[in-house]
C-alpha cells in the first residue's frame, strides 16, 4: 500500500499523549498568566498605602482601577486580532515584555495622572496574555484532556492575583509600595526570555499561513518524536477547512437568548470580582487594620477564585452544565 501523501497536524495533536512538551507549555503559559494576574491586581494591594503617601481621597483611585481594566479590554481584542495575523508566539513574548516595562514604569509614577496613563497603557499588554495563552495551549492539547488543561490554565490569572497579595503583604511594610511593581515587572522579563527560547508557535497557524515545512516538522518532533512527517508528505490542518464565523453566528438558530444571558452573567461576575478585589484592601485599612491585614483580606477573594473552578469543574463533570 503506498504511503499517504498528507499528514494532518490537527489529528496528530488531538490524538497525542501528554508529555514533557505539553507540560512545559502548560507551565510556561501558567507562569505568564500568573504574572498577568499579579500585575492586574497589584494596584488594589498598594492602594491603601498610596492614598496615605500621596494624600489623595479614596475616590481618586477609582479612575486608575478602571483605566487598567479598559486597557485590558482593548488589549484582549486588539492582541487577539494581531495574533491571528502574526502568530501567538510573537504576541505573547512581545506582550510579556511590554507589560513588564510598563509595570516597572508604574513604580516611577509621581502623580495620580501619571499613574492613570501608565496603568491604561499597561492594561493593553496585560489584556493580550489570557486569550492568546489559552488559545495556544488549547491548540496543542490532546482532545481528551483539552477541557481539563484549559481549566488549569485559566486559574493561573487568579492564582497570580492571590500570589500578589502575599507578596505585597511582605514587600510593602519592608520596602514600600513601589517594590510590588518592581517585583511584578522584573519577573516577567525572565519569563519572556524563557518564552523566546521554548515557546512554540501554533501548528495550525504555521500550516494555514504556509510557513516552512521544516518549521512545522521541528515543532511536531518536539511534541511527539514519532509524529515526524516524511519529507515527501504534504502537511495540512483539518481546521483550515472551516472559514470561521462572525459574531452574528452567536445569535442564530436560537442561540441569541443564551448568548445574551452568558454575557450578562460574565459581565456581572467580573464587575463584582474587580470591585471587591480593588477596594477590599482600602476598606479594611480604613477600618483600622494594618496594611498587611488589609492586603491579605483582599487576597481571600482571589484564593476563592482559584479554588472555585476546580470545585465547579467536578460538579460539571459529574452532573453536566445543566443537570437533568
Amino acid at each position: 500500500m503506498p504511503a499517504p501523501t498528507k499528514i494532518n497536524v490537527s489529528e496528530i495533536v488531538d490524538n497525542s499523549e501528554l508529555g514533557a512538551f505539553h507540560w512545559g507549555l502548560i507551565v510556561l503559559s501558567s507562569l505568564c498568566l500568573i504574572m498577568d494576574g499579579f500585575d492586574v491586581q497589584a494596584m488594589g494591594y498598594v492602594a491603601p498605602v498610596l492614598i496615605r503617601e500621596w494624600g489623595i481621597p479614596n475616590s481618586a483611585l477609582g479612575p486608575v482601577f478602571s483605566a487598567a481594566l479598559v486597557g485590558v479590554l482593548f488589549g484582549s481584542l486588539g492582541c487577539s486580532m494581531l495574533a491571528d495575523r502574526f502568530g501567538r508566539r510573537p504576541l505573547l513574548i512581545a506582550g510579556c515584555l511590554y507589560f513588564s516595562v510598563l509595570t516597572l514604569a508604574t513604580a516611577q509614577a509621581q502623580t495620580i495622572h501619571q499613574m492613570l496613563a501608565i496603568r491604561f497603557m499597561a492594561g493593553l499588554g496585560l489584556g493580550g496574555m489570557m486569550p492568546n495563552s489559552m488559545a495556544l495551549v488549547g491548540e496543542y492539547s490532546p482532545k481528551k484532556s483539552r477541557v481539563v488543561i484549559m481549566m488549569i490554565i485559566s486559574t493561573g490569572f487568579t492564582a497570580g492575583a492571590a500570589l500578589g497579595g502575599f507578596v505585597a503583604a511582605w514587600l510593602i511594610p519592608a520596602f514600600g509600595w513601589r517594590a510590588v511593581f518592581y517585583f511584578g515587572g522584573i519577573i516577567p522579563l525572565a519569563i519572556a526570555a524563557i518564552m523566546f527560547r521554548n515557546l512554540p508557535e501554533s501548528l495550525q497557524f504555521l500550516v494555514l499561513r504556509g510557513k516552512s515545512k521544516e518549521t512545522v516538522r521541528r515543532w511536531l518532533v518536539r511534541m511527539d518524536p514519532q509524529a515526524a512527517p516524511r519529507r515527501n508528505r504534504r502537511i495540512h490542518s483539518a481546521r483550515g477547512k472551516t472559514g470561521g464565523c462572525s459574531a452574528a453566528h452567536l445569535f442564530r438558530d436560537g442561540r441569541g437568548s443564551t448568548t445574551v444571558l452568558l454575557w450578562v452573567v460574565n459581565f456581572m461576575n467580573l464587575l463584582n470580582l474587580y470591585f471587591l478585589s480593588s477596594w477590599i484592601p482600602t476598606v479594611v485599612r480604613d477600618a483600622g487594620y494594618t496594611t498587611r491585614t488589609a492586603v491579605l483580606a483582599g487576597t481571600m477573594v482571589q484564593i476563592g477564585g482559584t479554588i472555585g473552578p476546580f470545585v465547579t469543574g467536578w460538579f460539571i463533570t459529574r452532573y453536566g452544565f445543566v443537570p437533568r
